[in-house]
């Protein structure tokens, strides 16, 4: 007897140690995705997505445009009262300032969720969604 022979006795009584298991991962809740594929049929859920995500973008195209419009006539009249201090009082003023801040408040929101819509959107067109689709049906729709 010698250990060569111990060695080879150990691993055929004992499996374990020589059989190779592959072991399909499964993420948990708290782990962070770093690519996207269309295994398991993850096509419907992937194409849902970029339904919703491109809609995103109509959407906060949609606000900023809007609010845009309607900053410029607050502004626009904001400029009114303070060229011409009896045309409008102290509160009128103020009222017009804080709704150029809200606007622009709103128009920078909108703008962040458009930026992170977006790049969703580019991760979903890298995993080989067909995200274009869903963007032109979006705008159209908007």
């Amino acid at each position: 007897i010698n250990r060569d022979y111990n060695l080879q006795c150990f691993l055929t009584a004992n499996p374990i140690f020589t059989e190779v298991r592959t072991h399909d991962f499964a993420p948990y809740r708290e782990d962070p995705v770093n690519k996207l594929s269309s295994r398991f049929e993850a096509n419907v859920v992937l194409d849902k997505e970029a339904r919703k995500w491109a809609s995103r973008v109509a959407q906060c195209n949609k606000t900023i445009v809007e609010k845009t419009k309607a900053l410029r006539a607050v502004q626009t009249m904001s400029d009114t009262y303070t060229k011409t201090p009896e045309f409008g009082s102290s509160e009128a003023m103020q009222e017009a300032e804080d709704q150029v801040n809200n606007m622009k408040m709103v128009i920078r929101r909108a703008e962040s969720h458009k930026c992170k819509s977006e790049a969703k959107l580019d991760l979903l067109r890298g995993a080989g969604v067909d995200v274009e689709k869903w963007a032109q049906a979006a705008m159209e729709a908007e």
